[in-house]
């Protein structure tokens, strides 16, 4: 997975917090919650290609 992957990655996460957060009802403590774990997740997806996941298009920098 390149950038351009990571960013739809990034678009489709977004899209499906904002959905949960309109139209699922639940309580404010997990509505204010949910967009912190997806951000937690898409970082801990960049940290693990960039030290060391495979990638395939425009490259994400990786640390030697």
């Amino acid at each position: 997975m390149g950038l351009l992957g990571f960013l739809i990655i990034c678009v489709v996460v977004g899209f499906l917090v904002w959905l949960a957060i309109t139209y699922v009802p639940m309580p404010s403590q997990f509505k204010t919650a949910l967009p912190v774990i997806a951000i937690l997740v898409l970082v801990a997806v960049l940290l693990i290609y960039m030290f060391g996941g495979g990638v395939s298009d425009v490259q994400i920098p990786r640390v030697r």
